[in-house]
């Protein structure tokens, strides 16, 4: 039998990485680059806004609220509304049917809001727990469904109540 010799061929090309392709994108990128303007700041706008408009400070008429926070301030010195200073916000209200009429005016304007606005009980530790029911039964009688307990805010940790 005859054996068939190997035939050898001349040396394989190795496989090279065709750099024309490479040599093509950094001449577009350094093109770009030398084009694009750097000095330019990104964030100005040019704009030109009129100058008969706007210098008074608006009211905003209908504001969004996220939340109304009742806030019970535990106060030896009130006791009309069992040592209670009930707070909304930055209002305070002396009896509890002022606390009614607002939360039943700030129910009504949001009736038509696309979400329910939480109303969150902000009780003090000192508070007697007659204060935080009678702020529940408020809200029910008005029909109030989404009434929460605030957990501890910095706000009444850092509260001092006259003792």
């Amino acid at each position: 039998m005859a054996r068939k010799e190997k035939r050898t061929l001349p040396e394989e090309k190795k496989d090279e990485l065709n750099m024309i392709p490479m040599i093509d994108v950094i001449f577009q990128l350094l093109i770009f680059f030398m084009l694009s303007p750097f000095k330019s700041l990104e964030g100005k706008l040019f704009s030109h806004l009129p100058k008969d408009k706007g210098l008074e400070s608006t009211v905003v008429v209908d504001p969004i609220i996220d939340e109304v926070r009742i806030q019970l301030i535990f106060d030896k010195s009130i006791k009309s509304t069992l040592f209670t200073r009930i707070k909304i916000g930055t209002r305070e209200f002396a009896s509890w049917p002022a606390l009614a009429g607002e939360l039943a005016s700030i129910h009504a304007s949001q009736a038509d809001a696309p979400r329910p606005i939480p109303f969150k009980i902000d009780p003090h530790p000192k508070v007697p727990f007659q204060s935080v029911v009678h702020v529940l039964n408020i809200c029910q009688s008005l029909g109030i469904d989404n009434v929460e307990f605030a957990a501890k805010s910095p706000v009444t940790e850092n509260l001092q109540s006259p003792e």
